[in-house]
């Protein structure tokens, strides 16, 4: 297939936030089977920039076979069929006009299907959808994808670097975009209680640090380029992921970044990250005394240290391309293979009313 595909204004693709670089993967898994166009240029994975140029945005002038666009309605309406929405922003013009709206993960495409008759919807997606959402007319999984890069760096020389910038004790990590909401509060709120547990605790936040650090004893790290997360991430004995309530459906990537580097991530249970980790994943907690009481099973406990290590490590490789390209490729076909027979059923109705005429 010939896909047509644009996400917001961003008229290059750099990863530099969470967005893009789920874009980014998202398009190599696609390319492995299909010619793809960003922008209406050929994206080539292992180019530089992807073989793209910095060209103004503008509508398609060449056919595709299929169109995927996120947060860009003035160019999603000029756009024939079939054509795809990415389902978060809501907009209301975009979900009356695709075909399909594109989740990443099997929690936000079944609820976002159960929407109009569960009432509990609503607040599961934390105000992202208004009441009157119109429903879609199809909900479509595309599923999340990692970055081939990510694997575990122990003892690389950007490992080493990053451990002398975190501390050679027992590294907690927490990587992101880090303002008010997104401050790992549960943690935050134990984390007097671990250093008296734990001497060589070293806890550091890394990434656009935007409001003061509410302790002295957290080390602030400057934006990590994305090349150099696998060897970070790495470098921490444990990660922590955000809390805010988009978690329950936004499907973040620092659990799949946490398991393809075998580093132990602690976080609640929300359906997301069920879906990512699995039910059995044994670091989900409930309550700030569980995080404490599993923080310290971490750090004194080696051999289940080791059991979760593994564990991810397994679980990770069903997320890389060569694991995520089936499966998005069936979605695809599908849709489009439906678009199709839809258009010539109209096209048989047409005729048969011109002809009774």
């Amino acid at each position: 297939m010939k896909i047509y595909h644009l996400l917001a204004k961003q008229t290059k693709l750099e990863p530099i936030s969470g967005d893009r670089i789920n874009e980014i993967t998202f398009l190599k898994t696609l390319s492995r089977d299909h010619e793809v166009y960003y922008n209406n240029q050929r994206f080539v994975a292992d180019q530089p920039d992807f073989g793209l140029n910095d060209l103004p945005i503008v509508a398609p002038n060449g056919d595709y076979d299929l169109y995927i666009v996120r947060n860009n309605i003035e160019v999603f309406l000029q756009l024939p069929r079939p054509k795809v929405w990415i389902a978060c922003p809501y907009n209301e013009e975009a979900f009356k006009e695709a075909d399909a709206v594109a989740t990443f993960n099997r929690a936000w495409q079944e609820r976002l299907q159960r929407f109009h008759s569960d009432p509990d919807m609503f607040d599961f997606f934390s105000g992202c959808y208004p009441k009157d959402m119109v429903a879609p007319k199809q909900v479509i999984n595309l599923g999340q994808v990692l970055d081939e890069s990510f694997e575990p760096r122990h003892g690389s020389t950007g490992h080493f670097r990053y451990r002398a910038r975190f501390g050679f004790g027992f590294v907690v990590g927490y990587f992101g975009r880090i303002v008010d909401e997104t401050l790992p509060r549960d943690y935050l709120s134990i984390l007097p209680r671990l250093e008296q547990e734990i001497p060589e605790l070293c806890t550091v936040f890394a990434g656009s640090i935007r409001v003061p650090l509410p302790s002295r004893s957290i080390r602030a790290v400057r934006t990590i380029p994305f090349a150099e997360m696998p060897d970070a991430t790495s470098a921490c004995d444990v990660v922590l992921s955000n809390e805010q309530p988009a978690a329950n459906w936004a499907g973040s990537a620092k659990p799949l970044e946490a398991m393809a580097c075998g580093i132990p991530i602690l976080l609640t249970a929300r359906p997301s990250r069920v879906e990512q980790l699995g039910g059995d994943y044994p670091l989900f907690y409930e309550g700030r005394d569980d995080l404490y009481q599993k923080m310290l099973t971490l750090w004194r406990d080696r051999d289940f240290y080791e059991h979760v290590r593994r564990r991810m490590l397994r679980t990770a490789r069903s997320f890389f391309p060569g694991a995520r390209a089936d499966e998005l490729n069936r979605t695809l076909q599908e849709l489009v293979q439906g678009g199709s027979q839809t258009q010539d059923s109209r096209h048989r109705r047409t005729r048969h009313c011109t002809n009774a005429q």
